[in-house]
């Protein structure tokens, strides 16, 4: 690695060893803010202290992530090396900061604090509303798109993959992590009713967290793969409007995952045909 000359003080560069492993560590701390969020949202009604100080430290890490970011060089389309701190925030700014920022602003705390020093939440039916502000959480998910890249370098420097697997890979991901977010929301519709009896869940209302979550995932893969409802469908007028929007961004998907995958396993086999191609010449030779 090329050493480089006349660092400034406390500015981190793209070559820095450490850069690539704290990329790596944020990579998977935000799929599991992306696994655990969403599920806890719609299944769990208020959280524990342990799991409030969990999604504290978690915020703190995506924080510290966001002061990394601003004293981070950065490569142009030049590929020169940007480390001036103007050009960097003016940069980050103008991309994924306000975004970064309202991922970790703890909006369920605010209105907690609020409930006791106020009579807002009393006007506002707390229950419905505590559940929805969590919702602000997901935004942490966008941080999935952002950090695109990162993911699939990490997977290709772990697994040595070529580029037509690493767009499989992601997108298989993605599917799984979509899947999940939608199945929690999805529960969430029904949670937010007074009476689970009204709802989708009037079957399995008694059961478990776990097998409303697996009886939710499996009503959201049969609708993403546009295979069609069977024993469980939507009862009230949200959740029919959920279930169209969930269809018509399903059926996109669906189309567009199709030729994706159909593109991934072509190149694939282009380039497998390409590279025998080439050993067969050189049998010949």
């Amino acid at each position: 690695m090329r050493h480089r000359e006349n660092k400034k003080r406390f500015m981190f560069y793209p070559e820095d060893s450490w850069v690539d492993y704290w990329s790596g560590f944020i990579t998977l701390v935000l799929i599991f803010a992306c696994i655990v969020t969403p599920y806890r949202i719609a299944f769990v009604e208020k959280d524990a202290l342990d799991w409030i100080i969990i999604n504290g430290f978690v915020d703190f890490l995506f924080l510290m992530d966001i002061l990394i970011i601003f004293n981070t060089a950065f490569y142009d389309e030049d590929f020169s090396t940007i480390d001036c701190r103007k050009q960097i925030s003016m940069q980050y700014i103008q991309s994924w900061f306000f975004i970064d920022v309202l991922s970790i602003i703890p909006f369920d705390l605010i209105l907690s604090a609020s409930k006791r020093s106020t009579s807002m939440a009393r006007i506002m039916r707390i229950g419905r509303m505590y559940k929805l502000v969590k919702l602000t959480r997901l935004l942490k998910m966008l941080r999935l798109v952002k950090d695109r890249s990162k993911i699939l370098n990490y997977v290709n420097e772990v697994m040595k993959i070529g580029v037509g697997f690493e767009r499989l890979f992601f997108f298989v991901l993605l599917f799984l992590l979509m899947s999940h977010i939608v199945s929690c929301l999805w529960a969430l519709t029904a949670m937010l009713e007074d009476n689970l009896e009204d709802t989708w869940m009037s079957s399995i209302a008694d059961k478990s967290s776990t097998e409303k979550y697996i009886t939710s995932i499996y009503f959201t893969i049969e609708t993403i793969t546009t295979v069609g409802y069977g024993d469980y469908g939507p009862q009230t007028i949200t959740e029919k409007i959920f279930c169209m929007m969930t269809m018509i961004i399903g059926v996109i998907s669906f189309s567009f995952a199709s030729g994706s995958l159909a593109s991934i396993l072509q190149n694939v086999d282009s380039q497998t045909a390409a590279f025998e191609h080439k050993v067969e010449i050189l049998n010949r030779i």
